[in-house]
């Protein structure tokens, strides 16, 4: 009968006690073993004899690594004879058999391990087994198997396309809390409304009453500007005036004013901080605060006259919508001004928004507007009726003067009469003739000299020198032009007749239409009225125009 090593399982001769392929004692029942050899161990529970492994294969490309399993043994090749698969028979009680398992899954897992290959056992002629060295072909030269594709190699990994990041979202600006009114004496409905609360918002006034009908200061003035400037610090140190001390209020602006020309030097040293504050002075002090001092102006008011020291600013505010015309071209230059019209003055300046004045100019009205229908170009004979008081017995009745234009001359130059550049002189007699029924007679004829069409409205624009020369200032292409009136008369009783010869002498600019003279009966100006409110009829008037 065979006989089998129950260590490895390899046949060995019957008489053999250690086993030819590892050295142990054959039978398994003695631990000794050869030298260099380990002591069996005793399995758990018994396993069917290894079997031979079978030779490598060649393999795709590695995979990633698993956890190495234990595996069968592999099988000899086909047509070599294989060990029977029946357990060798028991030794020892069994133990043996158990240790000659164990042996064969260590020597089988040496084998896989590279280090021993056990050699395949083939029957000889005999009959016997010999070793054969184990063929290295199926090893060394792989089976014929389809090469990988380039597809099959790992494919480069593209870098990941980057996230944009979001913007954020920007928070919403929270609104602005609207500015309240703080002060009591200040309605929604006053004209100064917006500019108080500019002024306010600003920080240009305080507090809970505003006081708008107060006349404005001078300190207050120059105080208001600095702030509205942005309250900038100023490099003078040593105030200017005696009356400036420290720690003034007005003190800090009123340095600023001066190093920056709003201010000057006056005569007394003083800067006068309680006085009030004219119309000239406020427009003054605030273009010189934004524009320096203007210059160049043309003159746009009646009662602003070139010379003027204000002459320039005044123009100024008007051209900036500061301040507007009335209806009779004046700017009054000298009124004090309010609190709440300073405030204006500042609002309109400063503030981009605000509602600026009309710069535009009053209309031009003529004697139609005023209900007057006379053709003050016909120079032909008119009549108009006046009062006649009687001397002799103070009676009065009304009588009728008849009058017409005896001459009418235009030129550019007389003895005795300089002309200014542009100007031309015009020269008009009228002749009036009434009966005189009584020589002691008296007559209320008022000649039309100082109510001159486009002038008559207006106030302070008429100036008498010590000759008798009237001066007028009138509107003439939109522009406040002067006009020089000279007027004079002659009279006589003549035949039951009463005579007059009225003449006008007049220097006016080149082109200028708007001169008209004549008379009136002045027992209707009693009361000192303006042409429009005196005027019932044309029976009341005998008017001509000089053009």
């Amino acid at each position: 009968m065979a006989k089998f090593c129950a260590w490895c399982g390899k046949q060995i001769d019957d008489g053999d006690v250690f086993c030819a392929y590892c050295g142990r004692r054959a039978d398994g029942s003695d631990v000794t073993a050869a030298p260099g050899s380990a002591a069996p161990q005793q399995p758990t529970q018994p396993q069917q004899p290894a079997q031979p492994q079978q030779p490598p294969q060649w393999q795709q490309p590695a995979q990633p690594q698993q956890q190495p399993q234990w595996q069968q043994p592999p099988q000899p090749p086909q047509g070599q004879w294989q060990p029977p698969q029946t357990p060798p028979p028991k030794r020892g009680g069994g133990k043996g058999l158990i240790i000659g398992i164990v042996a064969a899954v260590l020597v089988a897992a040496v084998g896989v391990g590279g280090f021993v290959w056990p050699g395949f056992f083939k029957k000889d002629d005999k009959g016997g087994g010999k070793i054969e060295k184990p063929s290295t072909e199926a090893t060394e030269k792989p089976s014929a198997t389809k090469e990988p594709k380039a597809t099959d190699a790992p494919k480069a990994t593209l870098a990941p396309k980057p996230v944009e990041t979001p913007e954020p979202t920007p928070e919403p600006t929270p609104e602005p809390t609207p500015y309240q009114n703080p002060f009591s004496d200040v309605k929604e409905t006053d004209w100064f409304y917006d500019a108080v609360m500019w002024a306010g918002e600003n920080g240009l006034i305080s507090g809970t009453e505003f006081q708008p009908a107060q006349q404005a200061n001078r300190a207050q003035a120059i105080t208001f500007i600095w702030r509205a400037a942005g309250k900038p610090a100023p490099n003078l140190q040593v105030s200017p005036y005696t009356d400036v001390k420290d720690g003034d209020y007005f003190r800090e602006p009123v340095l600023w004013g001066f190093e920056n020309g709003l201010l000057s030097t006056a005569s007394d040293g003083q800067f006068h901080p309680t006085g009030t504050l004219n119309r000239a002075q406020a427009v003054t002090f605030i273009a010189r605060a934004l524009d320096g001092e203007p210059t160049g102006t043309q003159r746009s008011f009646v009662d602003v006259k070139e010379g003027s020291w204000y002459f320039d600013t005044a123009n100024w505010a008007l051209e900036n919508g500061l301040v507007t015309r009335h209806d009779d071209w004046c700017f009054y230059p000298d009124d004090d001004v309010t609190r709440a019209e300073f405030v204006t003055l500042l609002w309109r300046a400063y503030d981009p928004s605000a509602t600026k004045a009309d710069p535009n100019p009053p209309n031009e009205e003529s004697f139609q507007a005023h209900g007057i229908t006379e053709d003050v170009d016909d120079h032909g004979p008119k009549d108009f009726k006046t009062c006649a008081l009687s001397r002799a017995d103070e009676s009065e009745d009304i009588v009728t003067f008849t009058t017409e234009v005896s001459d009418y001359r235009v030129f550019e130059s007389a003895d005795g009469y300089p002309l200014v550049d542009g100007y031309e002189y015009r020269i008009l007699t009228v002749h009036l003739v009434t009966k005189n029924a009584d020589y002691g007679r008296t007559y209320q004829i008022r000649a039309f000299s100082d109510d001159y069409y486009n002038i008559w409205l207006y106030e302070d624009s008429l100036s008498l020198d010590d000759s008798g020369m009237e001066t007028h200032t009138v509107i003439y292409n939109g522009v406040p032009t002067e006009c020089t009136i000279f007027d004079s008369y002659d009279y006589e009783n003549r035949d039951g007749y009463f005579y007059i010869d009225w003449t006008w002498t007049a220097s006016v600019p080149k082109g200028y239409d708007g001169l008209v003279v004549g008379f009136r009966n002045s027992a209707i100006d009693i009361g000192g009225l303006y042409f429009d409110e005196f005027y019932t009829s044309e029976e009341d008037f005998a008017l001509y125009r000089m053009k």
